[in-house]
């Protein structure tokens, strides 16, 4: 039987502190303490709680549209692939500053970081940016391919790239649903990409071979892990 973080939270703090069994305020009150509890499980500072915090409000933000369209009898008019397309990226961009909080090591350094993408529009990447795609691995490869590290062309390969990543290739779950090293079974969802399952064979050893690799290269510098001073 497997859990991970997002059941142990559903299943013992969640459904324990009542669920949705109380009503819609309550149900929201739960959700919100929950993923608070959730961010300061990953460590006692003010960025876990902020991102858990966001989540919460994020969770909450979705129910209550999704109340808001059932009450008002508009949730089939709400499913065409347009605003599909909107929502993915309204939920990309939500979890992408989130994630600022989480990385940063305190709320001013997030606010610095997140402050220029809402008063700045400017295709020149900063130096943070830079730095960080000239350390990252796929930097590093463009960069052994001839590209100058920190120029544009490489640091927008690399966007696009990782890009590509997120959006088109299937994440682990998908990539192994037919074995036991995933949660829930295989259902339509692995259909459209029954070629990218994982099989026993030469070319997934070879894939295999060189993720481990690059990701063994790439340790230049000793990181502490994530829950060390939890």
């Amino acid at each position: 039987w497997h859990i991970t973080l997002s059941r142990f939270l559903r299943d013992y703090l969640y459904i324990a502190l009542g669920g949705n069994r109380n009503g819609s305020t309550r149900r929201y009150r739960n959700l919100l303490i929950t993923m608070l509890l959730g961010g300061l499980w990953h460590g006692a500072a003010w960025t876990y709680v902020v991102w858990g915090g966001l989540h919460g409000i994020y969770l909450c933000l979705n129910h209550g549209w999704r109340a808001l369209c059932d009450k008002t009898g508009i949730t089939r008019s709400l499913e065409s692939p347009l605003l599909t397309l909107v929502y993915i990226i309204c939920t990309f961009l939500a979890w992408s500053l989130a994630l600022v909080v989480f990385r940063a090591p305190d709320l001013k350094t997030s606010i610095s970081v997140m402050a220029p993408g809402f008063t700045e529009f400017s295709i020149q990447q900063n130096y943070l940016l830079n730095s960080t795609v000239a350390t990252s691995t796929l930097g590093k490869f463009f960069e052994a391919l001839g590209f100058a590290s920190g120029s544009y062309l490489s640091v927008y390969l690399t966007l696009g790239v990782s890009a590509v990543v997120i959006w088109v290739l299937p994440n682990t779950q998908t990539y192994m649903r037919a074995f036991d090293p995933a949660l829930g079974a295989a259902g339509d969802a692995s259909r459209g990409l029954v070629n990218m399952q994982w099989r026993p064979g030469i070319m997934n050893a070879l894939i295999t071979a060189f993720m481990l690799s690059a990701g063994l290269l790439s340790l230049s510098a000793i990181s502490e892990f994530i829950y060390f001073q939890f």
